[in-house]
């Protein structure tokens, strides 16, 4: 896999960044190499930080997306942070430094944690028609986090507006890959109270339970994609995609 990955040390990155995080190149998109705490240190900084920063969640999915949309590739060379989501991309960078995934699943709940304490808004914005509503989503946050202050809405034509009103310090975008990330790339700057903007996916249905996690043995194992596989097998096309189309992207194309 070191052959065939294209893997290459990225450049120095800008200092306001405030990331010691080991940035490597993998396949035209950049990779942050680190530990959990490592990463949320760095998220941390970000949200007391004076700028704006686009954290992207890596996983198979998105390296086989961005192998046929440039736009991908380069939404990730000006993103601040790009942290591995998912058991496939980080068995291919594994020998390039020391990485523990941090999923949308943990990453969500510890920041919500964090917002809390340091009295910092959260926006939500969410897919019509997902799993969750934002009545599910503002339930589940007031249940696990009594003193949150955050609001949640769908997107559409008056989301913009919304989030300019509400001022968040902290944008979760749950709209799916990679729709997600276009979208904060497209509208970040017209949000200037938002510091970190993060697509998160189906992390938020897990938060409210309107999907279970893989059983912990299962994720020890690295086969979640199976068990989203027998539990939703109408995104067969998605988990072939992040599975096979993955290997054979890296290893033939």
């Amino acid at each position: 896999i070191r052959s065939l990955a294209r893997i290459a040390l990225a450049p120095n990155g800008n200092p306001s960044h405030d990331t010691h995080m080991q940035a490597i190149i993998y396949r035209g998109l950049k990779v942050h190499l680190g530990t959990r705490a490592e990463a949320f240190q760095t998220l941390t900084n970000f949200l007391t930080s004076t700028g704006q920063h686009q954290v992207v969640t890596l996983n198979p999915e998105y390296v086989v997306l961005a192998s046929k949309n440039q736009t991908l590739v380069e939404i990730s060379e000006r993103a601040s942070l790009c942290l591995v989501d998912g058991i496939g991309l980080a068995l291919a960078v594994r020998g390039f430094g020391a990485l523990e995934r941090y999923p949308g699943a943990d990453l969500v709940p510890d920041l919500c944690a964090y917002c809390t304490t340091q009295q910092m808004k959260i926006g939500i914005v969410l897919r019509p028609g997902g799993l969750s509503t934002p009545e599910n989503v503002q339930k589940a946050l007031q249940q696990k986090f009594p003193d949150i202050s955050a609001d949640v809405w769908y997107e559409d034509e008056l989301v913009e507006g919304r989030i300019q009103v509400y001022a968040p310090t902290l944008l979760f975008v749950v709209l799916g890959q990679p729709q997600q990330d276009l979208w904060i790339a497209k509208n970040l700057a017209t949000f200037p109270s938002v510091h970190v903007a993060i697509g998160v996916g189906g992390a938020i249905d897990f938060l409210t339970g309107a999907r279970r996690r893989a059983p912990r043995l299962m994720r020890a194992l690295g086969v979640e994609w199976l068990w989203r596989l027998v539990t939703q097998p109408r995104r067969f096309v998605r988990v072939f995609r992040a599975t096979f189309g993955f290997w054979y992207t890296i290893l033939f194309q």
